[in-house]
C-alpha cells in the first residue's frame, strides 16, 4: 500500500512515517502542501493521502478543494488537532479524520479502511 503524508513538523512527519513504514506501507513524504499537490496529481497510485490541515505555504482545505477539482480520487485522511477545520475539509471531499493526539493503531486501522475497496451489498 503507498501512501502520501503531508506533514509540515519534521518530528511529527519521521513519527508517522516510522509508523507507516512498520506496518508495511510505502510512505512519500511531503512537508509543504505545494509539494503534496503536485506528487498527488502527478501519480495515481497512492492508495489514501494522509493530511495535516494547517501548513507554511497552503492550507489543507485547499489542497482538498484543489484535488477534488482537478479529478484526483484518492481518499483523503485528515490528521488535525483542529475540529472546525476538519469538518470543513470532509465537506471539501475528504473521507476521514482523526483527531490529533491519536492511538498508532487507529491511524494504521484507518488508512486501511480508507484503501480497502467497497463491498457489494
Amino acid at each position: 500500500m503507498r501512501v502520501l503524508l503531508v506533514e509540515d513538523d519534521p518530528v511529527t512527519a519521521t513519527l508517522e512515517e516510522a509508523l507507516l513504514q512498520a506496518a508495511g506501507f510505502t510512505c512519500d513524504v511531503a512537508e509543504l502542501g505545494e509539494v503534496g499537490l503536485t506528487l498527488a496529481e502527478s501519480y495515481s497510485d497512492y492508495d489514501v493521502i494522509v493530511l495535516d490541515l494547517v501548513l507554511p505555504d497552503v492550507m489543507g482545505c485547499d489542497l482538498i478543494r484543489s484535488w477534488r477539482s482537478d479529478g484526483v480520487e484518492t481518499p483523503i485522511l485528515i490528521v488535525s488537532g483542529d475540529l472546525d477545520a476538519s469538518k470543513a475539509g470532509l465537506g471539501l471531499g475528504a473521507n476521514d479524520f482523526l483527531s490529533k493526539p491519536f492511538e498508532n493503531t487507529e491511524l494504521i486501522a484507518r488508512i486501511r479502511a480508507l484503501a480497502a475497496p467497497p463491498r457489494a451489498v
